[in-house]
């Protein structure tokens, strides 16, 4: 005979899956147009597609565990395993999809709009904060307290190819860590090609000087003072560099579509040491999307 609850336990999986199969983009990220790229990802790593399913849910949606658990017909407890035991694994098989392609191949990809002025950018830069719980500890408290968001942050610096695609994104720092500094301790300088420029904002004029060390050029919009009026030339270059520095912008929107990297997500405490592991996997699965330039 057989058991009652048994058959539910069972409908109710199958409907959490056969769901998300139907709606891949909505529940993972994932448009309907890549989604073999799912049995690939079981494949290299070797996870069952309910883990997979389940992991990728997170990732998305946020959904506390509670409800994960409800989903897929599992324990509390089994949801917290399955996340803590494979979630470094799926992050390590996205990352590949972030990549700095060599240069020729950033120039042959190169969008008609950067091709007059700007064809030696190699890379747009910007940061994005991602709220978590307050920490309990005090200096926890102050490390990642964001004087720009007025509340505990995770600061990420984040770099795109002049066509949409992230070639860069940095460990996590505490929110109280400012933008130069981060692109000082990040890494990214290391990964520059000499010759070539960075685009940023106003914000990054300090980072000017490291680029010089590294035999690169930064591109920003020019400087102005309060009590002067800006000249038609630099009106011109400013919104010249913000129509093209907007892709760096549409990326980090792109990302904040998974629920657990929104500007106020408040990540518990208990995920925040695994939060540079969803922002890997949100960024590998961006990259798989659709373009985010059209020309």
């Amino acid at each position: 005979m057989y058991n009652a609850n048994s058959i539910q336990r069972k409908t109710q999986l199958e409907f959490t899956m056969e769901t998300m199969r139907n709606n891949p983009k909505r529940y993972m990220g994932i448009n309907v147009e890549s989604v073999h790229l799912l049995k690939i990802l079981s494949d290299a790593t070797e996870l069952s597609e309910r883990d997979l399913f389940l992991i990728l849910r997170k990732v998305r949606r946020d959904e506390p565990y509670w409800q994960l658990a409800d989903c897929f017909s599992i324990s509390i407890t089994s949801v917290s395993r399955i996340i803590s035991e494979n979630l470094n694994i799926l992050s390590e098989a996205l990352e590949e999809f972030i990549i700095w392609p060599e240069l020729e191949e950033i120039q042959y990809n190169l969008p008609r709009s950067f091709k007059h002025r700007y064809a030696a950018v190699n890379t747009i830069i910007d940061c994005f904060e991602i709220q978590i719980q307050k920490p309990s500890q005090a200096v926890h408290q102050t490390l990642t307290y964001s004087m720009y968001k007025k509340c505990n942050t995770i600061k990420y610096l984040i770099g795109c190819l002049p066509d949409g695609t992230i070639n860069f994104v940095s460990k996590g720092a505490g929110g109280r860590i400012s933008d130069v500094e981060l692109v000082r301790v990040s890494g990214f300088l290391e990964r520059l090609t000499p010759h070539t420029m960075v685009m940023a904002d106003r914000g990054f004029k300090q980072v000017e000087n490291e680029l010089r060390k590294h035999k690169c050029v930064l591109v920003r919009p020019p400087s102005t003072i309060a009590s002067e009026t800006m000249s038609k030339q630099q009106v011109l270059e400013n919104k010249r560099i913000a129509s093209l520095r907007i892709h760096v912008e549409r990326a980090i929107g792109r990302l904040r579509e998974f629920a657990i990297l929104k500007p106020h997500a408040t990540v518990d405490a208990k995920l925040v040491s695994k939060l540079d592991l969803f922002v890997n996997i949100a960024c590998g699965l961006s990259n798989v999307q659709n373009n985010l330039i059209k020309e």
